[in-house]
């Protein structure tokens, strides 16, 4: 706060924002063995308020580097950060069952990046949330999509911003859209 312009701030501000949102694991976990509704309803509540303050300070970063992109260049880690900033916030609203607004983040991040493997990863999250929220045939569009995608990305590095090779995605996206 007192040098928020210095390099190292964009850093900071992102840890500590994923700091909340990892935070929030444990409540979740403890929910679980919790006997007392009491306790499991307090346990729900600091999840909520971690994920929350998480999302805030996700979003606060996201709308500074996108300001910052508009009136000069982003160094390469202010680029990774602000993407993984995309998917944190996604994330928390996901785990705070917002799906809806998830939905829509994930989407935005197809958008932002529907020329690099990372969209597949929103394609997934955004297949999921519908699961979730009971819309089997709106799941499996996205999944229609993510393939598609997959389809059109060349010379990617998929392995280095995804979890799986493009063989992998290609398997996993043609079995879960049969199985959906």
């Amino acid at each position: 706060q007192r040098r928020p312009t210095a390099p190292e701030a964009i850093e900071a501000r992102y840890l500590l924002a994923e700091s909340y949102r990892q935070s929030a694991k444990f409540p979740r976990k403890r929910i679980e063995s919790e006997p007392a509704q009491s306790r499991r309803h307090a346990l729900r509540l600091e999840m909520k308020k971690l994920l929350q303050t998480a999302a805030d300070l996700h979003l606060q970063l996201r709308n500074q580097l996108n300001n910052k992109h508009e009136t000069s260049y982003l160094t390469e880690i202010e680029k990774k950060i602000l993407r993984n900033n995309y998917f944190a916030y996604a994330d928390a609203l996901f785990d705070m069952g917002e799906y809806d607004k998830a939905i829509l983040e994930y989407a935005a991040i197809t958008n932002r990046f529907q020329d690099e493997p990372e969209a597949l990863e929103a394609f997934m999250q955004i297949a999921q949330c519908y699961r979730i929220l009971g819309s089997p045939i709106d799941a499996r569009g996205t999944l229609a999509q993510a393939i598609t995608v997959l389809n059109r990305l060349t010379d990617s590095d998929f392995q280095k911003t995804t979890r799986f090779t493009r063989p992998q995605w290609a398997e996993l996206l043609t079995w879960l859209s049969k199985n959906n």
